[in-house]
C-alpha cells in the first residue's frame, strides 16, 4: 500500500514538474498567427456555398461520401467558427493550416487572459497521413508526428503514446467524438487540399445533433429554448385557420416577460426568435434536446401583411441574427432574392423589406437588457402588425434578373429603394 501511495506522490510530483517546464517555456508575449479580420462578403458567401455543396443531408444513409476542401476554405472555415463560436476559448483561438504532400502543418495561438507569465500560447504541430495496415484498401488515417508549444518541442516518443491515449479516451468519454470517429474511412492529404472520406449515417447524425447541443448551446439559452418551445407546441393548437404573426409573437413575449424575472431578458429574447425562426421553416427546435424534452407542434403558415413569405423573411432573419450577426442575415436574405430572381418568384423589395425588419427587431432586442425588457413589454400585448413591420406599398415585386439588372444593378436606385425601407423601420412604434 505504501509503495502506491510513494509512486502516486512521484507521479504527481512530475506532473507538476511538467506543468511548471511548460509554463515558462510555453507562454509567450506575441502570437504566431494573428487573429483572423472579419470575414468579408465574399469570403462569407465562399464558406456558406462549400457548407450548400458538402451538405451531408442530401445523402442517403448508409452512403459514403468523398469531400474535398482546398486549403484556403478551410482556413475561412476554421475563421468563421471562431469568430461565430459562442465559447470564450474558441473565440480567443486563431489558427492557420498549411497542406502538403502526406502531411499538414497546424499552427495554433490562443489569447489568455492577463497574465504575469505571457499573454498566449502558441502550439504547432505535424500531422501525417498513415495507411492502415487493418485492410489492403489503401484507407489513411491521421497521426500526430510533433507538437511544439512555445519554444519547447516534444519528442515523437512521448507525442506518439498520449496522442493515442488521448484519441481512446475521448472515444470513451466523449460520444460525438466516437460517432464522428467511427463514420470518417478515409483521409487523404494532398499539396493544398484535403479529401475526407466518410459513411453518412442518418441515425448516427440524428444522436450527434442532440448531444452536440447540449455543448455548443449555452445553459441558460438552451433552458429557455425548452420554455418556449414547450409554449409553442401549446399555442400552435390554438392558431386560427389563417393565423397572423401576430397570434405568435404576443403569447411568446408574454413568456419572455414572465421568465425574465428571474433570467436574463436578454437570453429569453433570443430563445423567442430562434423558435419561432426554426418554427417559420417547419422545424421543431425542441428536436436538438432530448426526448424527454421534445415537444409536438402543429405546423402553420403564418401571414404577416397576408402573405407568409414575409413572416418567413421576418422570422428566419430575426433568429439568424439572434444566433450570429445581422450581416450573416443581410447576407443570406439578399443571396435567397437573387436566387428566387433567376427562376423563381423574383426579386422582392418586400421580402427585403421583411428580412431588414427582423433583423432590426433582433438587434434592438437583444442590444441589451433596457431595450430588451421594452420589446417584451410592447409585444407581449401586441395589436398592430404596423408597429414592428413597415409598410410594403411602392416596393417593386417579382422582378426578374433581366429587370433587375436594368433597373437597379450598379444604379444609385437600389441604394435608394434600400434606404426608403431602413428609413420606414426607423419610424416604427417599436422603437419610439
Amino acid at each position: 500500500m505504501m509503495r502506491i501511495i510513494k509512486w502516486v506522490f512521484v507521479l504527481f510530483f512530475l506532473f507538476g514538474v511538467m506543468l511548471g517546464i511548460i509554463a515558462v517555456n510555453g507562454f509567450e508575449s506575441s502570437a504566431t498567427v494573428s487573429p483572423s479580420a472579419e470575414l468579408t462578403r465574399g469570403e462569407l458567401k465562399r464558406v456558406k456555398r462549400f457548407i450548400q455543396i458538402n451538405n451531408p443531408m442530401k445523402l442517403r444513409s448508409g452512403q459514403t461520401a468523398s469531400n474535398q476542401i482546398s486549403q484556403q476554405d478551410l482556413n475561412l472555415l476554421l475563421s468563421y467558427i471562431s469568430q461565430k463560436a459562442s465559447g470564450t476559448l474558441v473565440r480567443s483561438a486563431s489558427s492557420h493550416t498549411v497542406l502538403n504532400e502526406n502531411h499538414a502543418d497546424v499552427q495554433l495561438s490562443l489569447r489568455l487572459p492577463e497574465n504575469p507569465l505571457g499573454q498566449y500560447i502558441n502550439i504547432s504541430t505535424q500531422l501525417e497521413t498513415v495507411k492502415y495496415t487493418q485492410n489492403n484498401k489503401g484507407d489513411e488515417y491521421l497521426k500526430l508526428k510533433s507538437i511544439r508549444v512555445g519554444s519547447l518541442k516534444f519528442p515523437a516518443f512521448i507525442t506518439e503514446p498520449v496522442a493515442g491515449y488521448a484519441h481512446v479516451l475521448l472515444q470513451n468519454n466523449i460520444p460525438e467524438y466516437k460517432l464522428v470517429s467511427q463514420s470518417i474511412q478515409n483521409i487523404h492529404i494532398e499539396k493544398k487540399k484535403l479529401t475526407v472520406s466518410y459513411v453518412w449515417d442518418g441515425q448516427t447524425v440524428d444522436n450527434l445533433k442532440t448531444k452536440l447541443s447540449s455543448r455548443v448551446i449555452p445553459d441558460e439559452l438552451r433552458r429557455a429554448l425548452i420554455a418556449q418551445s414547450n409554449n409553442l407546441s401549446k399555442i400552435s393548437y390554438r392558431l386560427s385557420s389563417r393565423p397572423t404573426l401576430n397570434e405568435l409573437i404576443g403569447p411568446m413575449f408574454k413568456l419572455a416577460e414572465s421568465r425574465s424575472m428571474l433570467n436574463d431578458p436578454v437570453i429569453e429574447n433570443k430563445a423567442v426568435f430562434i423558435t419561432l425562426g426554426a418554427y417559420s421553416l417547419n422545424k421543431n427546435i425542441s428536436k436538438l434536446f432530448d426526448k424527454k424534452d421534445q415537444t409536438k407542434i402543429k405546423t402553420k403558415k403564418i401571414y404577416l401583411k397576408n402573405r407568409f413569405d414575409l413572416s418567413r423573411h421576418f422570422l428566419v432573419s430575426a433568429a439568424i441574427t439572434s444566433l450570429a450577426d445581422s450581416f450573416l442575415a443581410e447576407s443570406i436574405g439578399l443571396e435567397k432574392e437573387m436566387k428566387d430572381s433567376e427562376g423563381g418568384s423574383g426579386f422582392s423589395f418586400s421580402d427585403l423589406a421583411a428580412d431588414h425588419a427582423g433583423i432590426r427587431l433582433a438587434e434592438y432586442s437583444i442590444s441589451n437588457e433596457q431595450h430588451a425588457r421594452k420589446v417584451q413589454t410592447k409585444l407581449a400585448s401586441i395589436k398592430y402588425e404596423g408597429d414592428y413591420m413597415p409598410a410594403i406599398d411602392n416596393l417593386p415585386d417579382g422582378l426578374s434578373r433581366q429587370e433587375f439588372n436594368r433597373k437597379y444593378a450598379n444604379t444609385a436606385e437600389y441604394e435608394s429603394k434600400e434606404q426608403l425601407i431602413k428609413r420606414r423601420i426607423d419610424q416604427l412604434v417599436i422603437y419610439k
